[in-house]
């Protein structure tokens, strides 16, 4: 039985497969997205059976900033922003890095975008 790859693995093997040739910069932007909106969809929310419900902890509430206050996205980082100091490509040529970031940042792009395809 094969396991599921993870996102980064998913990620890798896009990009891979963009670097080699194998898909162009439009399918792999579209292959990326898909992964990304998969980690930016939450799970379906699942019934529990009546009385189920594990105890409640502590309420932990953090003090917000007034530019938290005042737009609550201010503390939402973009998703391309948690990966963009992560090397997409390690150990590879500084073009490589650079091919890899375009394609990267494009699926960000179409991710965050209503549909998510080519816009």
């Amino acid at each position: 039985m094969q396991r599921e790859l993870g996102f980064r693995e998913q990620v890798d093997a896009v990009i891979l497969r963009y670097l080699r040739g194998e898909i162009d910069f439009d399918a792999g932007a579209t292959e990326l997205a898909a992964v990304l909106r998969s980690l930016m969809t939450p799970p379906p929310v699942v019934p529990k059976e009546p009385g189920s419900r594990p105890p409640r902890g502590p309420l932990k509430i953090k003090p917000l900033t007034a530019e938290e206050w005042m737009n609550p996205k201010a503390g939402d980082a973009p998703i391309g922003a948690v990966l963009h100091a992560v090397p997409l490509v390690p150990g590879g040529s500084p073009e490589d890095e650079d091919k890899a970031q375009a394609l990267f940042e494009e699926a960000v792009r179409r991710a965050e975008s209503s549909g998510g395809g080519a816009v």
